[in-house]
């Protein structure tokens, strides 16, 4: 069995994602996020000294995920917190 590169996946998955997210809208890509989920707490953010540990601990668990689901579903995880991180850092700055 041939084994697809890690970003391909990826990508094809957000497509999908994307795909599907605005074909159930109906009425176009601004349906499409009307109510997206909640992001997780932000945690810590660039700003701090310690998030140098954040990224080793993001990069240790990416790495060690068993599987291909494993590693997309952390992917994604991280993802969204690094989405809340920016948001937080975005809004303690106006």
């Amino acid at each position: 069995m041939t084994r697809f590169p890690a970003h391909i996946i990826v990508a094809v998955v957000l497509v999908l994602q994307f795909a599907a997210g605005t074909a159930s809208a109906g009425h176009g890509l601004m349906n499409a996020f009307s109510d997206p989920p909640p992001l997780p707490e932000a945690g810590v953010t660039p700003a701090q000294m310690s998030y140098f540990l954040d990224e080793w601990h993001e990069a240790i668990t990416t790495a060690t995920a068993s599987s291909g689901f494993k590693k997309l579903r952390t992917l994604l995880e991280i993802a969204d917190e690094k989405l809340a991180e920016s948001l937080l850092l975005v809004s303690q700055h106006d």
